[in-house]
């Protein structure tokens, strides 16, 4: 049986200073507006040492809004910590497996990496691995057979 190609994650990285993340005592408002501006629909929160918390979505707010009432100009100001996640994006260390990355990715579109510090040093995304893939010839649609 043949060995499969080995995937170097680090390779896959796209480093913390390339990544638009926030910290938790960003106001909501902040946060809408880089969400709005970099178009993304979710993003990293890290704590004032750099370590990953957690990930928000605009879901996130929205619900957040629903469930308690809120209009927007009552919670814009106040730091984006009063807004739960609704969902767990999980990070991985740097020493994680391709397999175990791989069962996370399939459900994120990006998973944070951390080092051994719980320290944010920056994400791989869903679209990096799956061109990693294609580089290394391994099909994963059908039109890559």
């Amino acid at each position: 049986m043949p060995k499969e190609p080995q995937i170097n994650l680090l390779s896959l990285l796209l480093p913390k200073k390339d990544v638009c993340y926030i910290t938790n005592t960003e106001s909501v408002k902040e946060v809408m507006a880089k969400m709005e501006e970099k178009k993304y629909s979710m993003i990293p929160v890290l704590n004032e040492e750099g370590i990953y918390l957690y990930s928000i979505s605009e879901g996130d707010i929205l619900y957040y809004l629903k469930d308690n009432f809120f209009d927007m100009k009552n919670i814009e100001d106040k730091p984006i910590s009063i807004v739960p996640p609704r969902r767990q994006i999980k990070s991985v260390a740097m020493e994680t497996t391709e397999r175990d990355s791989l069962e996370l990715i399939s459900t994120q579109n990006y998973v944070p990496v951390v080092d051994d510090r719980k320290m944010f040093i920056g994400i791989i995304t869903r679209s990096a691995l799956v061109s990693k893939f294609r580089e290394l010839g391994l099909g994963i649609f059908p039109e890559d057979k």
